[in-house]
């Protein structure tokens, strides 16, 4: 459980994702997207985040999994 009590800090959790072709490049990296001035990525790339994005709220059962995930969820979505 990434924190279990109020008063200690979460040790917090994250994802790295790559998606590599036939050749195991990856199909993240490319020019076809201008997302700052010196930041770019793929068409792959730039749909694959907004599939997450719009699937966001379908994943939670895989990052939290128990009852207590969720009241974490509750404060920092701020919902009642």
């Amino acid at each position: 459980m990434a924190k279990p009590y109020n008063e200690s800090l979460g040790s917090s959790s994250h994802l790295h994702v790559s998606l590599l072709n036939l050749q195991k490049q990856s199909v993240f990296k490319g020019d076809d997207i201008k997302l700052t001035d010196d930041l770019n990525c793929s068409n792959t790339m730039y749909n694959f985040l907004g599939g997450m994005m719009k699937h966001s709220l379908e994943t939670f059962v895989c990052f939290a999994p128990i009852i207590n995930s969720y009241k974490r969820y509750k404060y920092l979505l701020n919902l009642t």
